[in-house]
């Protein structure tokens, strides 16, 4: 196996190593990954179970999906950052949120889901004004 690399949540009592490469790599629309993630979408990398540690103490909440099939997610009790998943229709795959491992350029997206809830803005990035260092 290549060496694991760790996501974790924001105060880093909860954790997850994956090895190798995740089997899909998606963004969705849905508005249950936006009001999740407090964002425009869900983003979310999936590996077999076998190439997931999880480590540290998590609650789990399941929800249904937009269809009907079952979710279950994982978060941190301290901090409430949704670290990892399991969805009823991915079986032996475990979902974790790429924002957690806190670097950009590590999995491109390879599908997009929910995408008629895109939100109309995100086709204009480009148009942004841009501050590097995150002040403005």
């Amino acid at each position: 196996m290549s060496e694991p690399r760790t996501a974790s949540c924001s105060c880093g009592a909860l954790s997850a190593k994956v090895y190798g490469e995740p089997v899909t790599v998606a963004i969705c629309s849905c508005e249950e990954c936006q009001r999740r993630t407090g964002s425009a979408f869900g983003y979310s990398g999936y590996w077999d179970e076998a190439k997931v540690a999880v480590e540290g103490e998590n609650v789990a909440w399941t929800r249904r999906s937009a269809v009907g099939r079952a979710l279950e997610f994982h978060f941190c009790p301290t901090c409430g950052s949704t670290l990892w998943w399991r969805a009823e229709f991915l079986v032996g795959k475990i979902g974790l949120a790429l924002g957690n491992f806190a670097d950009g350029e590590m999995f491109v997206p390879t599908v997009a889901v929910w995408d008629k809830r895109r939100h109309p803005w995100l086709a204009h990035l480009e148009d942004l004004k841009v501050y590097p260092e995150g002040r403005f």
